[in-house]
């Protein structure tokens, strides 16, 4: 999947917040934080206001700590 997002193109920070999802759904948090910003600093540079405002929600709850079991 990694290979899709070169060369770069408007649908680049589609393809990369995928990637970062991919990575969240198979519990690599590290990764799927570095991704899912990745592609929202592309869709802010490409202007993609709708995509960026779903990353950011995804973001939110990436970067909420997970809680402790008790």
């Amino acid at each position: 999947m990694q290979k899709t997002i070169e060369p770069e193109d408007e649908n680049t920070p589609r393809y990369i917040y995928a990637l970062g999802a991919a990575f969240a759904r198979s519990g690599d948090r590290q990764n799927a934080l570095r991704y899912i910003r990745q592609a929202r600093d592309g869709a802010v540079a490409r202007g993609q206001s709708g995509l960026v405002d779903s990353i950011e929600r995804d973001l939110r709850i990436l970067e909420t700590p997970p809680e402790t079991p008790r």
